[in-house]
């Protein structure tokens, strides 16, 4: 895949996320379950795709489609939150961490890693010594680019 297809995919998807959201917190049964189920598999299956590959290998594509996929975490926080299992999350926020070393990507994963944080705090809570050491490890971050 091009850089310029990853990223104007991400963007597309991005721009969609609360009505795509939406769609995925709708509550009854029928069509609205299958189109529920079959979006937020689709939401999870890109989230493990973009974690597995790591946020160096993205930016070894391109840093603006790390840049993008950082939004796209971000935008779909709320999304993982009933999709994603602990691990997955922890997953999600070392990828973010990652990102924050690149330039271009260091702003949005900021500004996902608070809306992981924000939306994901009860699957985080399950195991609070591997949480806290991802957070230790963002502190960490920080204090080394304030230096």
């Amino acid at each position: 895949m091009s850089q310029f297809f990853a990223e104007s995919v991400l963007f597309v998807i991005t721009s969609a996320s609360r009505e795509v959201s939406a769609r995925i917190k709708a509550r009854g049964g029928g069509l609205v379950a299958q189109d529920r189920e079959a979006t937020g598999g689709k939401i999870l299956q890109l989230t493990k795709q973009l974690c597995e590959s790591g946020a160096h290998s993205t930016a070894k594509l391109h840093p603006l489609v790390l840049a993008s996929s950082s939004k796209f975490l971000g935008s779909f926080a709320s999304v993982l939150s009933d999709t994603c299992t602990p691990d997955d999350i922890l997953g999600v926020l070392s990828y973010l961490h990652d990102a924050l070393s690149v330039p271009s990507a260091c702003e949005a994963a900021a500004t996902s890693i608070r809306s992981v944080f924000l939306n994901c705090g009860g699957k985080l809570s399950v195991n609070p010594s591997v949480s806290m050491g991802v957070f230790g490890r963002l502190i960490e971050t920080g204090m080394e680019t304030k230096r």
